[in-house]
């Protein structure tokens, strides 16, 4: 098959590592663009998702709480595994460690209304609630929140959220939502600049993976544990 582009960057974002095989039998230089496979010798642009989401819990463990709980995807993707690391990983190294902080995980779907749904869904089991949570990204807090507050709790009063991606619904919460801020505009630079560079140089360099770490975005929806 021939193609008349000179390279490819690929978003991979839900990608695996079979689907990216296609784009490699093109025979042209390929940056893939938020994500990155072990077993393909590809240059990619990402989220440093584990360091992001360790910065995320960290922030909330300076503001006071102890007990923080982690509203996980469902959708087992690159991101949101790495999420899970990063925040498991603050929490052993930084929290005082009342709970095992595998048992503060709840696992919601990734849409709004999905996430509203398996929110309701816990909250009705009556469970004790940690008192502050950080999300995989910030549709899943967008979701829960609004579960949260129908069931009577107050954010952040009774209970702090922290999202990921900082995108423009986080100013549309009430409250609005503090989240961590992916800088998007330089991940797409960095990859067009690596992607030059292959296409110059015709495939034959070194292999390198380029981490791009998030940073938070403080808003009105974490505040010192109450309880």
């Amino acid at each position: 098959r021939t193609t008349k582009c000179a390279g490819i960057i690929l978003l991979a974002t839900e990608m695996r590592a079979t689907d990216v095989g296609q784009f490699e039998r093109l025979g042209v230089p390929i940056v893939l663009l938020d994500s990155w496979f072990p077993t393909k010798k590809l240059d990619s642009v990402v989220i440093d998702n584990q360091r992001g989401a360790w910065s995320a819990t960290q922030y909330l463990i300076r503001q006071g709480h102890r007990r923080v709980g982690y509203l996980h995807s469902s959708v087992d993707i690159r991101n949101f595994l790495e999420r899970r690391d990063g925040f498991l990983g603050a929490m052993r190294t930084l929290g005082e460690l009342s709970h095992d902080p595998i048992s503060d995980i709840v696992q919601v779907g990734t849409t709004l209304s999905a996430a509203e749904h398996d929110m309701d869904a816990f909250l009705a089991g009556g469970p004790d609630l940690p008192t502050a949570f950080f999300a995989d990204n910030d549709i899943i807090a967008a979701g829960c929140m609004r579960s949260l507050q129908r069931a009577g709790y107050r954010i952040p009063e009774d209970v702090s959220i922290v999202g990921f991606d900082d995108m423009p619904l986080c100013e549309l919460r009430d409250p609005a939502l503090t989240t961590m801020a992916v800088p998007k505009d330089d991940m797409g630079s960095l990859a067009v600049q690596r992607l030059v560079s292959d296409i110059r140089r015709d495939g034959r360099h070194e292999v390198v993976r380029i981490s791009v770490l998030p940073e938070i975005v403080a808003r009105d929806s974490v505040a010192a544990p109450s309880r």
